[in-house]
Protein backbone atom coordinates (compact mmCIF):
# COMPACT_ATOMS: atom_id res chain seq x y z
CA UNK A 1 0.00 0.00 0.00
CA UNK A 2 1.43 3.38 -1.04
CA UNK A 3 1.39 6.33 1.35
CA UNK A 4 -1.37 7.99 -0.67
CA UNK A 5 -3.61 4.91 -0.91
CA UNK A 6 -6.92 4.93 0.96
CA UNK A 7 -9.66 2.35 1.28
CA UNK A 8 -13.10 2.81 2.87
CA UNK A 9 -15.84 0.17 3.09
CA UNK A 10 -19.20 -0.08 4.85
CA UNK A 11 -21.70 -2.89 5.38
CA UNK A 12 -24.83 -0.79 5.64
CA UNK A 13 -26.63 1.75 7.77
CA UNK A 14 -29.65 0.17 9.38
CA UNK A 15 -30.20 -2.30 12.17
CA UNK A 16 -27.35 -4.75 12.69
CA UNK A 17 -27.78 -7.67 15.03
CA UNK A 18 -25.76 -6.88 18.16
CA UNK A 19 -25.03 -10.60 18.58
CA UNK A 20 -23.15 -10.52 15.27
CA UNK A 21 -21.15 -7.35 16.00
CA UNK A 22 -17.83 -9.20 16.25
CA UNK A 23 -18.58 -11.09 13.03
CA UNK A 24 -19.19 -7.83 11.17
CA UNK A 25 -15.94 -6.44 12.57
CA UNK A 26 -14.02 -9.52 11.46
CA UNK A 27 -15.56 -9.30 7.99
CA UNK A 28 -14.55 -5.65 7.59
CA UNK A 29 -11.00 -6.41 8.75
CA UNK A 30 -10.83 -9.16 6.15
CA UNK A 31 -12.10 -6.86 3.40
CA UNK A 32 -9.61 -4.13 4.32
CA UNK A 33 -6.75 -6.49 3.46
CA UNK A 34 -7.48 -5.77 -0.22
CA UNK A 35 -7.30 -2.60 -2.30
CA UNK A 36 -9.41 -2.91 -5.48
CA UNK A 37 -13.18 -2.44 -5.24
CA UNK A 38 -13.73 -5.75 -7.03
CA UNK A 39 -11.62 -7.59 -4.47
CA UNK A 40 -13.14 -5.85 -1.47
CA UNK A 41 -16.62 -6.27 -2.92
CA UNK A 42 -16.12 -9.98 -3.42
CA UNK A 43 -15.24 -10.49 0.27
CA UNK A 44 -18.31 -8.56 1.43
CA UNK A 45 -20.77 -9.83 -1.16
CA UNK A 46 -20.04 -13.53 -0.78
CA UNK A 47 -20.58 -13.37 2.98
CA UNK A 48 -24.11 -14.07 4.22
CA UNK A 49 -23.81 -11.29 6.82
CA UNK A 50 -24.32 -8.61 4.17
CA UNK A 51 -27.42 -7.89 2.14
CA UNK A 52 -25.92 -8.31 -1.31
CA UNK A 53 -24.81 -11.28 -3.37
CA UNK A 54 -25.09 -14.49 -1.38
CA UNK A 55 -27.39 -14.13 1.62
CA UNK A 56 -29.35 -11.19 0.23
CA UNK A 57 -32.89 -10.40 1.32
CA UNK A 58 -35.46 -12.21 -0.81
CA UNK A 59 -38.05 -10.45 -2.94
CA UNK A 60 -41.76 -11.25 -2.88
CA UNK A 61 -41.16 -14.30 -5.07
CA UNK A 62 -38.41 -15.61 -2.80
CA UNK A 63 -35.59 -14.73 -5.21
CA UNK A 64 -32.35 -12.75 -4.97
CA UNK A 65 -32.00 -9.73 -7.24
CA UNK A 66 -29.23 -7.21 -6.56
CA UNK A 67 -28.53 -3.67 -7.73
CA UNK A 68 -25.09 -2.14 -8.26
CA UNK A 69 -23.40 1.04 -9.46
CA UNK A 70 -19.79 2.14 -9.84
CA UNK A 71 -17.60 5.08 -10.89
CA UNK A 72 -13.94 4.56 -11.82
CA UNK A 73 -11.48 7.37 -12.61
CA UNK A 74 -8.22 6.46 -14.36
CA UNK A 75 -5.83 8.85 -16.12
CA UNK A 76 -8.43 11.59 -16.34
CA UNK A 77 -11.06 9.26 -17.81
CA UNK A 78 -14.19 8.34 -15.85
CA UNK A 79 -16.03 5.08 -16.45
CA UNK A 80 -19.35 4.49 -14.74
CA UNK A 81 -22.36 2.25 -14.92
CA UNK A 82 -25.17 0.67 -12.96
CA UNK A 83 -27.22 -2.48 -13.27
CA UNK A 84 -30.23 -4.15 -11.69
CA UNK A 85 -31.58 -7.69 -11.68
CA UNK A 86 -28.14 -9.10 -10.85
CA UNK A 87 -28.32 -12.75 -9.80
CA UNK A 88 -24.66 -13.25 -8.98
CA UNK A 89 -22.61 -13.56 -5.81
CA UNK A 90 -20.23 -10.75 -6.90
CA UNK A 91 -22.46 -7.88 -8.14
CA UNK A 92 -19.70 -5.24 -8.23
CA UNK A 93 -17.23 -7.33 -10.21
CA UNK A 94 -20.01 -8.63 -12.46
CA UNK A 95 -21.32 -5.12 -13.19
CA UNK A 96 -17.87 -3.73 -14.01
CA UNK A 97 -17.16 -6.68 -16.33
CA UNK A 98 -20.54 -6.21 -18.02
CA UNK A 99 -19.83 -2.55 -18.78
CA UNK A 100 -16.38 -3.39 -20.09
CA UNK A 101 -18.15 -5.59 -22.64
CA UNK A 102 -20.72 -2.87 -23.32
CA UNK A 103 -17.88 -0.39 -23.99
CA UNK A 104 -16.41 -2.77 -26.55
CA UNK A 105 -19.72 -3.08 -28.39
CA UNK A 106 -20.21 0.69 -28.54
CA UNK A 107 -16.66 1.30 -29.70
CA UNK A 108 -16.84 -1.33 -32.42
CA UNK A 109 -20.48 -1.32 -33.51
CA UNK A 110 -23.30 0.72 -31.98
CA UNK A 111 -21.18 3.84 -31.57
CA UNK A 112 -21.13 4.24 -35.33
CA UNK A 113 -24.85 5.02 -35.18
CA UNK A 114 -24.24 7.95 -32.86
CA UNK A 115 -25.75 6.13 -29.90
CA UNK A 116 -24.64 6.93 -26.39
CA UNK A 117 -23.52 4.07 -24.20
CA UNK A 118 -26.24 3.27 -21.60
CA UNK A 119 -25.74 4.15 -17.95
CA UNK A 120 -28.26 1.73 -16.41
CA UNK A 121 -28.96 -1.74 -17.77
CA UNK A 122 -30.87 -4.90 -16.88
CA UNK A 123 -28.13 -7.40 -16.08
CA UNK A 124 -30.49 -10.34 -16.54
CA UNK A 125 -31.61 -9.43 -20.07
CA UNK A 126 -30.65 -12.39 -22.27
CA UNK A 127 -30.57 -10.37 -25.50
CA UNK A 128 -28.18 -7.85 -23.96
CA UNK A 129 -25.91 -10.62 -22.68
CA UNK A 130 -25.88 -12.23 -26.13
CA UNK A 131 -25.06 -8.96 -27.95
CA UNK A 132 -22.09 -8.16 -25.73
CA UNK A 133 -20.86 -11.77 -25.67
CA UNK A 134 -21.00 -11.97 -21.91
CA UNK A 135 -20.31 -15.53 -20.88
CA UNK A 136 -22.97 -17.31 -18.90
CA UNK A 137 -21.78 -18.22 -15.43
CA UNK A 138 -22.83 -21.42 -13.68
CA UNK A 139 -26.03 -20.90 -11.70
CA UNK A 140 -25.29 -20.29 -8.05
CA UNK A 141 -27.77 -20.52 -5.22
CA UNK A 142 -27.68 -17.09 -3.58
CA UNK A 143 -30.40 -17.90 -1.05
CA UNK A 144 -28.90 -18.41 2.39
CA UNK A 145 -30.59 -20.63 4.97
CA UNK A 146 -31.12 -17.55 7.17
CA UNK A 147 -32.87 -15.60 4.40
CA UNK A 148 -35.00 -18.60 3.46
CA UNK A 149 -36.04 -19.10 7.09
CA UNK A 150 -37.24 -15.49 7.36
CA UNK A 151 -39.04 -15.73 4.03
CA UNK A 152 -40.82 -18.96 4.88
CA UNK A 153 -41.78 -17.71 8.33
CA UNK A 154 -43.41 -14.47 7.24
CA UNK A 155 -44.46 -14.81 3.60
CA UNK A 156 -47.81 -16.47 4.27
CA UNK A 157 -48.57 -14.14 7.18
CA UNK A 158 -47.76 -10.73 5.73
CA UNK A 159 -50.97 -10.41 3.74
CA UNK A 160 -53.04 -11.02 6.86
CA UNK A 161 -51.04 -9.02 9.42
CA UNK A 162 -48.98 -6.05 8.20
CA UNK A 163 -47.59 -5.51 11.70
CA UNK A 164 -45.35 -8.53 11.09
CA UNK A 165 -43.43 -6.68 8.38
CA UNK A 166 -40.97 -4.97 10.72
CA UNK A 167 -40.45 -8.18 12.66
CA UNK A 168 -39.28 -9.80 9.44
CA UNK A 169 -36.25 -7.51 9.30
CA UNK A 170 -34.00 -8.48 12.22
CA UNK A 171 -30.75 -7.42 10.53
CA UNK A 172 -29.45 -4.62 8.35
CA UNK A 173 -31.40 -4.33 5.10
CA UNK A 174 -29.31 -2.14 2.88
CA UNK A 175 -26.19 -1.58 0.82
CA UNK A 176 -22.50 -2.15 1.01
CA UNK A 177 -20.25 0.64 -0.27
CA UNK A 178 -16.56 0.96 -1.14
CA UNK A 179 -14.14 3.80 -1.93
CA UNK A 180 -10.65 2.96 -3.19
CA UNK A 181 -8.03 5.63 -3.90
CA UNK A 182 -4.68 4.59 -5.35
CA UNK A 183 -1.88 6.30 -7.26
CA UNK A 184 -3.32 4.86 -10.48
CA UNK A 185 -6.78 6.36 -9.89
CA UNK A 186 -9.88 6.11 -7.76
CA UNK A 187 -13.09 4.10 -7.69
CA UNK A 188 -16.35 3.99 -5.78
CA UNK A 189 -19.07 1.34 -5.84
CA UNK A 190 -22.15 0.05 -4.05
CA UNK A 191 -24.34 -3.03 -4.26
CA UNK A 192 -27.46 -4.26 -2.48
CA UNK A 193 -30.08 -6.98 -2.41
CA UNK A 194 -32.81 -4.52 -1.40
CA UNK A 195 -35.39 -5.15 1.29
CA UNK A 196 -37.25 -8.32 2.16
CA UNK A 197 -40.42 -8.94 0.13
CA UNK A 198 -39.57 -6.09 -2.24
CA UNK A 199 -41.61 -5.79 -5.42
CA UNK A 200 -39.88 -7.84 -8.14
CA UNK A 201 -38.35 -5.35 -10.58
CA UNK A 202 -37.73 -2.68 -7.94
CA UNK A 203 -34.47 -0.79 -8.47
CA UNK A 204 -32.90 0.37 -5.23
CA UNK A 205 -30.55 3.24 -4.49
CA UNK A 206 -27.45 1.07 -5.01
CA UNK A 207 -28.38 0.76 -8.67
CA UNK A 208 -28.52 4.50 -9.40
CA UNK A 209 -25.45 6.73 -9.67
CA UNK A 210 -26.00 9.86 -7.59
CA UNK A 211 -28.14 8.05 -5.02
CA UNK A 212 -25.96 5.58 -3.09
CA UNK A 213 -22.65 6.72 -4.60
CA UNK A 214 -21.11 9.82 -6.15
CA UNK A 215 -17.78 11.59 -6.58
CA UNK A 216 -16.80 15.09 -7.67
CA UNK A 217 -13.47 16.78 -8.30
CA UNK A 218 -12.68 20.47 -8.74
CA UNK A 219 -9.80 22.83 -7.95
CA UNK A 220 -7.59 20.26 -6.17
CA UNK A 221 -10.50 19.01 -4.08
CA UNK A 222 -12.07 15.57 -4.33
CA UNK A 223 -15.29 14.49 -2.63
CA UNK A 224 -16.66 10.96 -2.40
CA UNK A 225 -19.99 9.96 -0.86
CA UNK A 226 -21.58 6.62 0.07
CA UNK A 227 -25.20 6.48 1.26
CA UNK A 228 -27.22 3.71 2.88
CA UNK A 229 -30.58 3.34 4.60
CA UNK A 230 -34.08 3.95 3.28
CA UNK A 231 -33.52 3.43 -0.45
CA UNK A 232 -36.60 5.31 -1.63
CA UNK A 233 -35.65 8.43 0.33
CA UNK A 234 -32.05 8.22 -0.91
CA UNK A 235 -33.25 7.86 -4.49
CA UNK A 236 -35.76 10.68 -4.25
CA UNK A 237 -33.17 13.02 -2.74
CA UNK A 238 -30.36 11.85 -5.06
CA UNK A 239 -28.56 12.05 -1.76
CA UNK A 240 -24.96 11.19 -2.65
CA UNK A 241 -24.95 13.76 -5.46
CA UNK A 242 -26.48 16.48 -3.29
CA UNK A 243 -24.01 15.89 -0.45
CA UNK A 244 -21.02 15.90 -2.83
CA UNK A 245 -22.03 19.21 -4.39
CA UNK A 246 -22.56 20.80 -0.98
CA UNK A 247 -19.20 19.58 0.36
CA UNK A 248 -17.37 20.74 -2.74
CA UNK A 249 -18.55 24.30 -2.05
CA UNK A 250 -18.00 24.18 1.72
CA UNK A 251 -14.81 25.56 3.26
CA UNK A 252 -15.16 23.97 6.69
CA UNK A 253 -17.82 22.63 9.09
CA UNK A 254 -18.15 19.61 6.82
CA UNK A 255 -20.15 17.61 9.36
CA UNK A 256 -22.76 20.36 9.67
CA UNK A 257 -22.84 20.68 5.89
CA UNK A 258 -23.74 17.01 5.46
CA UNK A 259 -26.57 17.05 8.03
CA UNK A 260 -27.92 20.42 6.84
CA UNK A 261 -27.91 19.19 3.23
CA UNK A 262 -29.90 16.09 4.18
CA UNK A 263 -32.49 18.05 6.13
CA UNK A 264 -32.82 20.85 3.59
CA UNK A 265 -33.23 18.36 0.77
CA UNK A 266 -35.92 16.54 2.71
CA UNK A 267 -37.71 19.83 3.35
CA UNK A 268 -37.48 20.87 -0.29
CA UNK A 269 -38.98 17.60 -1.47
CA UNK A 270 -41.44 17.24 1.41
CA UNK A 271 -40.64 13.56 1.69
CA UNK A 272 -43.48 11.43 2.92
CA UNK A 273 -42.58 8.02 1.54
CA UNK A 274 -43.62 4.74 3.19
CA UNK A 275 -41.30 3.90 6.04
CA UNK A 276 -39.99 7.44 6.49
CA UNK A 277 -43.07 9.52 7.37
CA UNK A 278 -42.82 8.63 11.07
CA UNK A 279 -39.26 9.93 11.34
CA UNK A 280 -38.20 13.52 11.98
CA UNK A 281 -35.14 12.95 9.81
CA UNK A 282 -34.60 10.54 6.91
CA UNK A 283 -33.54 7.05 7.96
CA UNK A 284 -30.09 7.13 6.35
CA UNK A 285 -26.36 6.81 6.90
CA UNK A 286 -23.80 8.85 4.97
CA UNK A 287 -20.05 8.26 4.66
CA UNK A 288 -17.94 10.95 2.96
CA UNK A 289 -14.28 11.26 2.03
CA UNK A 290 -12.87 14.73 1.35
CA UNK A 291 -9.38 15.16 -0.10
CA UNK A 292 -7.69 18.56 -0.25
CA UNK A 293 -4.85 17.75 -2.62
CA UNK A 294 -3.11 21.12 -2.26
CA UNK A 295 -2.95 20.79 1.53
CA UNK A 296 -2.45 17.01 1.39
CA UNK A 297 -5.30 16.50 3.84
CA UNK A 298 -7.93 13.77 3.79
CA UNK A 299 -10.95 13.64 6.10
CA UNK A 300 -13.48 10.86 6.53
CA UNK A 301 -16.87 11.91 7.91
CA UNK A 302 -19.94 9.91 8.80
CA UNK A 303 -23.44 10.44 10.16
CA UNK A 304 -26.47 8.22 10.57
CA UNK A 305 -29.97 8.35 12.04
CA UNK A 306 -30.24 4.55 11.92
CA UNK A 307 -29.70 2.11 14.78
CA UNK A 308 -26.18 1.36 13.57
CA UNK A 309 -23.63 2.02 10.84
CA UNK A 310 -20.63 -0.30 10.45
CA UNK A 311 -17.63 0.67 8.34
CA UNK A 312 -13.86 0.44 8.16
CA UNK A 313 -10.95 2.27 6.57
CA UNK A 314 -7.21 2.12 6.06
CA UNK A 315 -4.58 4.68 5.09
CA UNK A 316 -0.96 5.43 5.88
CA UNK A 317 -2.13 6.19 9.44
CA UNK A 318 -3.34 2.64 9.90
CA UNK A 319 -6.50 0.55 9.79
CA UNK A 320 -9.67 0.86 11.85
CA UNK A 321 -13.14 -0.69 12.02
CA UNK A 322 -15.98 1.45 13.39
CA UNK A 323 -19.24 0.02 14.70
CA UNK A 324 -21.26 3.15 15.38
CA UNK A 325 -24.56 2.76 17.22
CA UNK A 326 -27.41 5.12 18.07
CA UNK A 327 -29.49 5.64 21.20
CA UNK A 328 -32.64 3.59 20.46
CA UNK A 329 -34.83 6.49 21.65
CA UNK A 330 -33.22 8.85 19.12
CA UNK A 331 -33.25 6.63 16.05
CA UNK A 332 -34.82 8.51 13.16
CA UNK A 333 -34.84 11.73 15.21
CA UNK A 334 -31.20 12.82 15.42
CA UNK A 335 -27.89 12.02 13.74
CA UNK A 336 -24.86 10.35 15.24
CA UNK A 337 -21.81 11.88 13.60
CA UNK A 338 -18.03 11.78 13.64
CA UNK A 339 -14.86 12.24 11.59
CA UNK A 340 -11.36 10.86 11.15
CA UNK A 341 -8.18 12.35 9.69
CA UNK A 342 -6.67 9.82 7.28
Amino acid sequence: MNNSDILVAHVGAGRHSSSKSKQYGKLLHEALAYNEIQEVGEILEKNALTNTGYGSALDYNGEVNCDCSFMISRNGQVSSGSAHNICHDTPIRSTIELFQKVDEVYCNKLGYFGLNRPVLVDYGNKTLRSMINLEETPHKNLVSSHAKKIYDLYKTKLDDDESLALEALPDVQDTIGIISIQSSGSSIASSSGGNFFKLPGRIGCAGVIGAAIYRLERNNKEVYCLCSGNGEDILTMQLASMVCHSLLEAEDDYSDTIVNTIMQRKKDLSLNSPGSSEFCVPYVGVLCLIRDISLEETTLLYCHSTESFYFGFKSQRGKEVVRSTHDPKKVGKTFVRGEYRL
